[in-house]
Parts: C-alpha cells; structure tokens; sequence
C-alpha cells in the first residue's frame, strides 16, 4: 500500500487509490479506499477507507469520500489561516503596546520642558524689580524651549527614518 501510496505522490492533481491488501493484524483482506487532502498545490493529508474486500466502494461512496477529503482539507486550511490571524492579532497587541509606552514617554519628556518654561516665566513676572533673577529665569525659559525644539526636531528625524526619506 506504501509504495501504491508513493508511486501516486508526485502527479501534479488530487490522486485516489483503491486496492485490495491484506492487514497485519489478524491477516484478512481488506479493501481500502485513498483520498488525498490537498491545499492548492499542497498534500495536507490522506483520508483512509477500508471495507470488506467482497463489498467494495460504490459510485456514491466514492463522491462522499471525496466530499469529506475536500471539507476536511478546507477545515485545515481554515485551522492554519486562524493561526496566522492569531499570530497577527499578538503581534499588533504587541505593537500596540509599545506604541502606547511610547506615546507615554514622548508626552512626559515633551511636558517636562514646558513645565520648566512656565515656572520660569512665572518667576520671572513675580521678579519684575530684579534685573539679575529676571535674567535668571529668562536664561531657564529659553535652555527649556531649545529642549523642547531639540527633543521635537529627535521625533521628526526620527519619523523621517522610520518612512525612509531620510538619510544619516
């Protein structure tokens, strides 16, 4: 039957086989029927029949093997496009949680300087009869808004990179 099975393995279409051999156990004969799973250009799989050798397989019988070979290969093929949904899916929930801790780092390092930019400007009306620390605070002002320009210009390269339009 294996060599029957293996001469049948190279066509280039779905292939049945129908042969009468005996079994090992308990030595008597039987009559098999051979459907082969397939997935476009792929054997899947064998769907096996065996039945008294004096019966045989009839017309009927033969379709509803082919029937069953072809849902069974469809479930298969539906199993494995489910898989790779679900690979898919824990991915994008991966990706998606590395956006959202991104996001997270991006909105508090792009808060913390204008933070500083407010309490500097909020010192700096408070110190309007001191030239010095008005200085002061306007030097703090001024440091923070080139952090924020230097930290928004790093997300813009840096999306530039990730289009591939931009070049080091």
């Amino acid at each position: 039957l294996v060599q029957l099975l293996h001469s049948h393995a190279f066509l280039d279409q779905p292939w049945e086989v129908e042969c009468c051999c005996q079994k090992e156990q308990g030595g008597r004969w039987v009559q098999l029927l051979a459907c082969s799973l397939w997935d476009k250009q792929e054997r899947l799989g064998l769907l096996l029949l065996e039945r008294q050798p004096q019966q045989g397989f009839s017309d009927a019988e033969r379709q509803l093997a082919y029937q069953v070979a072809n849902l069974c290969a469809l479930a298969l093929r539906q199993a494995r496009l489910y898989e790779a949904a679900q690979a898919q899916v824990k991915e994008l929930e991966r990706l998606n949680l590395l956006k959202d801790d991104f996001l997270s780092t991006v909105s508090h390092e792009l808060r913390t300087p204008m933070t500083n930019v407010r309490m500097a400007l909020q010192m700096l009306q408070m110190a309007r009869d001191n030239p010095e620390k008005q200085q002061h605070y306007f030097a703090i002002a001024l440091k923070e808004c080139n952090r924020q320009i230097d930290l928004i210009n790093d997300l813009l390269d840096m999306q530039r990179l990730a289009a591939e339009k931009y070049l080091l």
